[in-house]
């Protein structure tokens, strides 16, 4: 998935955003406060994005048919900080890292991205 694709079917990537309620209000504050990721499919739910300022963890699930096969944590440049097979996964981003965010992989192509995840400076020396 890239930020500019135009070779997709319309409507095939989504923006999933973890409002409070349906509400404008509800939704613009989800938004202002990071509260979304995106997918290329129907067949990738993520939930349970918790990020405490040093860690992340999150928990995906595909369908049977589309089972979700890994969760990448991806740093700076792209690297490719860990990789935890199937959908529960949890990182802890090292003292001076710059920011984490995870790439969950699906069967069949199926993509999930959140957002990036910067440190809490407070909590990069604890170990």
């Amino acid at each position: 998935m890239t930020d500019d694709n135009h070779s997709t079917t319309a409507g095939s990537n989504m923006v999933v955003v973890e409002a409070h309620s349906l509400t404008r209000e509800a939704i613009i504050e989800a938004l202002k406060n990071g509260r979304f990721h995106a997918v290329n499919t129907h067949a990738i739910t993520v939930e349970n994005i918790r990020w405490d300022g040093r860690t992340l963890s999150l928990e995906a699930s595909g369908t049977p048919e589309a089972p979700v096969e890994a969760v990448e944590f991806v740093g700076e440049n792209g690297e490719r900080l860990a990789t935890v097979a199937g959908g529960r996964a949890r990182f802890t981003l090292p003292d001076g890292g710059l920011y984490v965010r995870a790439r969950i992989r699906g069967a069949g192509g199926g993509l999930a991205l959140t957002q990036p995840f910067f440190p809490d400076p407070s909590k990069m020396s604890e170990q």
